[in-house]
């Protein structure tokens, strides 16, 4: 059996005196984890791969920690971390959840097996929105007197949204879609941001909620991992972000999406409202997070074949040409 020294030395620090008994490496992008089983219970071990990744990853145990303290979401309970940079490595260490995320099995399940845990997603983010909030739209981050978590305030939502927005075209400039820059310079101006009264209440967004994140036993959501990129801001950013993963990152037919769409906010509005104007908003939220995929194309696209890359990008130019024409048509 071969233990990864980094696993080793979590295990030997965390859980002095436990045999491994198997180790397996779970799929993941920009941390490293693995699912270690001992004699009577299994933990998942993860450390950050990408120096980029740090504060997210420092992130993660402390916000972890907060939603399974005020909501009932299923979220993995931290048993231990150290993300202080003060030893060999970051870490943390989550009670192991049994069970696969939706990620490209999402479309082979039966429907009504679909349409509950599409259902009880929607509740879950509903939830999270109503009872986690903060004071200000921002990025997350650890607050260091109590390991608690703290937003760096931004003045609103828009204006949070703005510099996301300026930050995407900057890494896009640098990207296979470069050539899409002035394409979305002219369509995410300041004057199509939506208005400073929207967001007014912020609170936290997963801001990567979607199959691949959450995992599920028959039609039972049993756990909602990976929360390293999360900030606060508008709920329904979250709710887009939610349907677009669903629907076009697993399902390949038009008929499909349309017959599951209702039931991906079905779930949602028995927890949590939608504002007014919510259309309108989402034409805009189609556009920004077609430049937030495609600046970050490279890294969540690997491992697919170049071919299998080459039709992707396609795919995400054409449903760029028709997302333009929705929010065009708003004026």
């Amino acid at each position: 059996m071969n233990v990864p020294d980094v696993v080793a030395a979590v295990v030997d620090r965390e859980f002095s005196g436990r045999t491994i008994r198997g180790v397996e490496r779970l799929a993941g992008g920009c941390k490293a984890t693995y699912h270690v089983r001992f004699d009577d219970r299994s933990v998942v071990v993860a450390v950050p791969l990408e120096a980029w990744y740090e504060r997210g990853f420092a992130l993660e145990p402390a916000l972890m920690r907060l939603v399974r303290r005020e909501t009932t979401l299923p979220v993995p309970r931290v048993l231990a971390s150290d993300v202080s940079g003060d030893w060999d490595e970051m870490y943390h260490v989550t009670a192991a959840i049994d069970a696969e995320n939706l990620g490209g099995r999402f479309a082979g399940l039966g429907r009504e097996t679909q349409v509950r845990l599409l259902e009880a997603a929607g509740r879950a983010l509903g939830e999270l929105h109503r009872e986690v909030g903060f004071d200000a739209s921002g990025p997350l981050r650890v607050a260091d007197a109590d390991r608690g978590v703290t937003v760096e305030p931004r003045p609103s939502w828009p204006a949070f949204l703005a510099e996301l927005v300026a930050g995407w075209l900057d890494e896009l400039a640098t990207s296979r879609f470069a050539d899409l820059r002035p394409t979305f310079s002219a369509a995410l101006t300041p004057e199509s941001f939506l208005a400073d009264g929207v967001g007014t209440e912020p609170v936290c967004l997963h801001f990567d909620y979607g199959p691949r994140n959450l995992l599920a036993r028959g039609d039972d959501l049993v756990g909602v991992v990976d929360w390293g990129f999360a900030v606060a801001g508008h709920a329904e950013y979250d709710l887009f972000e939610f349907e677009k993963n669903v629907l076009l990152g697993e399902l390949s037919t038009a008929a499909a999406r349309e017959e599951l769409r209702p039931h991906v906010h079905a779930g949602y509005r028995d927890v949590h409202e939608l504002d007014d104007g919510w259309e309108r908003r989402r034409a805009f939220y189609r556009v920004a997070f077609k430049l937030a995929s495609m600046r970050s194309f490279d890294r969540w696209s690997a491992g697919g074949s170049e071919r299998a890359r080459d039709e992707l990008a396609g795919r995400l130019r054409s449903e760029l040409r028709t997302d333009l024409d929705r929010l065009r048509a708003y004026g």
